[in-house]
């Protein structure tokens, strides 16, 4: 079984779902997950774990997030977004398209989204309430009455820039925006809600995560690239008379170099693991807390502080520091999770 964290850069026109099952087919495994769902009509960022490493995509989808978005202001959508049903628009004045086109306007109003803590998750979203799913309620209710239903939840917003302003043919105002937000932030409903304070209603037009945790889109590959690789070791498989297992080796190579390192995108202590620690662990015992790797500094865990166990095959399971001497199990993996590199073992 492949055991990697990996980033794909989700192309438009597919759910994060789509992209497992595409991954599925791509590397005949089963074992595969996501971590922060993004929309169809998004692209950018989105954390996949193989394997054993889909134990670790709970950690991640606590992270923030940084978006590049365009809010076509003018108009209101059923889903907050491109793919929804125009319900409202306004044809807005000369004066109002020259405040709308005024960066020192635009930016005074992103400005005051850093203050914002609070939001009502769109009407189609994956929101429950009393048991149902708020975007199938939305299929049947208005959605000014969903939206009622919802509760409001906690967010923050780090940063709002302003990238660029475009008066589109369609007589929307377009505004770009880079935007830092807390996990669970939903940017459909900022769209929403900036468009109704700004009095002309507002929907993303564009979508693209840069950024999940640490996390960038540096760090992605496409479904292509992978297909591409998948395609070029089945063809030098069948051109040097291989087995199916030295066809999955390369692919192993090719995924360990494009994989991300838990160490850089877990934000906790690693400490290597002797055999006989190891062993120990492997039976759920516990260890002594002794020195491990945090930021490049070697550090003493303290009490309630999560630690990765690793060694050279890879992470080996998640552990809590439960006094100031000794270490409990929170997770083994019966395979290591592989591409752990740290700056400091011993």
């Amino acid at each position: 079984m492949l055991n990697y964290l990996i980033a794909i850069d989700k192309p438009s026109g597919m759910t994060s779902h789509d992209v497992v099952a595409k991954l599925r087919g791509i590397l005949s495994q089963k074992r595969i997950g996501h971590a922060g769902t993004l929309d169809p009509f998004a692209t950018g960022v989105l954390v996949v774990g193989l394997g054993q490493a889909t134990k670790l995509l709970e950690r991640l989808t606590a992270e923030d997030k940084v978006y590049e978005a365009t809010f076509a202001l003018g108009t209101e959508t059923t889903t907050d977004d491109v793919e929804g049903e125009i319900i409202s628009q306004k044809a807005l004045s000369a004066e109002e398209r020259e405040q709308l086109l005024s960066a020192e306007f635009a930016n005074a109003r992103l400005t005051e989204l850093k203050t914002w803590t609070e939001q009502i998750p769109p009407s189609y979203s994956a929101v429950s309430v009393d048991g149902t799913r708020s975007y199938k309620r939305a299929w049947k209710e208005a959605k000014e009455e969903v939206e009622a239903s919802l509760s409001a939840r906690s967010i923050s917003i780090y940063d709002a820039v302003l990238l660029n302003i475009e008066d589109s043919e369609g007589g929307e105002i377009l505004w770009t925006v880079r935007l830092h937000v807390s996990k669970g932030t939903y940017v459909r409903a900022l769209a929403r809600d900036l468009g109704r304070t700004l009095g002309c209603g507002s929907y993303v037009k564009t979508l693209r995560r840069e950024r999940s945790g640490y996390i960038g889109l540096a760090d992605c590959i496409t479904l292509d690239t992978l297909q591409k690789a998948k395609d070029e070791c089945a063809h030098q498989s069948v051109s040097v008379e291989r087995h199916d297992s030295e066809e999955n080796d390369t692919l192993a190579h090719f995924l360990s170099e494009h994989a991300l390192n838990p160490y850089e995108v877990l934000n906790m202590p690693f400490r290597y693991v002797t055999e006989l620690d190891l062993k120990k662990a492997r039976f759920g015992e516990s260890l002594y807390n002794t020195d491990a790797t945090s930021a490049g500094k070697i550090i003493k865990p303290k009490p309630e502080d999560d630690v990765a166990l690793y060694n050279e095959e890879g992470l080996w399971g998640l552990w809590k520091v439960k006094d100031q001497l000794s270490l409990v199990c929170d997770k083994n993996f019966p395979e290591p999770i592989a591409c752990v590199e740290v700056p400091y073992g011993f």
